[in-house]
């Protein structure tokens, strides 16, 4: 594999890694605040909610069929 490709599989996983740090604070966020009757698929649409107010990830996350 070329020099070239590695740092462009690099530079990828890195903002990979950026995003799902952040989506991760926002999941945090709302497991934290013990929301009750929630279950697993109410609590990662309201992490997503509160991930898309991130004005750079307005979009969502986009990562989550990983």
């Amino acid at each position: 594999m070329s020099d070239r490709n590695v740092r462009s599989i690099q530079c990828r996983m890195q903002l990979i890694h950026k995003d799902c740090k952040k989506f991760n604070g926002c999941l945090r966020q709302i497991e934290l605040m013990h929301p009750s009757g929630a279950n697993e698929q109410i609590i990662m649409q309201r992490a997503n909610e509160l991930f898309t107010q991130i004005k750079r990830y307005e979009d969502g996350f986009k990562f989550d069929h990983v």
